[in-house]
């Protein structure tokens, strides 16, 4: 005859093994759910580091000819014909661009004693078309720019003619000293 086992038991056991299940839940399956979920976004973030260094493998040469090209450029002997060069592009620009200039005022500012740089203030009037044209221009030209300061004022009630103002700078490295 089979044995009969009493209710309350069974209730006890029942308690224990749903007691049991959730205390293996908090203690194992949760911590071990989190952490593959975190390796896993961390398996995708050096998936990518991975990519992206390949990248710059890839591109190692074209990088380093263009380093060693704007290295070239920022190195100079004659500091004159860094400044007629760089006063040459500024007109190009404004020109390129329909914008008049009012005002060019270079300065030569000595920061360390292999390393000089080349302020430019730059005083126009145009519209907000020609001074984009003009900021385009400095930002694409193959020397080495630095817009330091831009301020754009209006002329006009309807903005259609504005002042800009700008201080850029050129860095220029004497020729074996880097």
């Amino acid at each position: 005859m089979p044995s009969k086992i009493p209710r309350e038991k069974l209730l006890i056991v029942a308690v224990l093994v749903c007691l049991g299940a959730l205390v293996g839940d908090q203690m194992l399956i949760e911590p071990l759910v989190g952490m593959w979920s975190k390796n896993g976004k961390r398996i995708a973030e050096l998936t990518q580091n991975v990519k992206s260094g390949t990248q710059l493998l890839r591109s190692e040469d074209t990088l380093s000819t263009r380093w060693k090209a704007m290295i070239k450029d920022s190195q100079a002997n004659d500091l004159s014909a860094v400044e007629y060069d760089v006063l040459n592009a500024v007109n190009n620009w404004a020109s390129a661009s329909r914008l008049t200039v009012t005002s060019l005022k270079p300065r030569w500012i000595t920061e360390e004693e292999n390393c000089k740089k080349l302020e430019i203030r730059v005083s126009s009037i145009g519209t907000m078309e020609s001074i984009s044209r003009f900021l385009y221009e400095l930002e694409v030209d193959a020397q080495p720019f630095k817009v330091e300061d831009l301020e754009l004022t209006s002329k006009d009630d309807k903005g259609t003619s504005l002042n800009c103002d700008v201080r850029l700078t050129r860095l220029v490295l004497e020729e074996g000293k880097r």
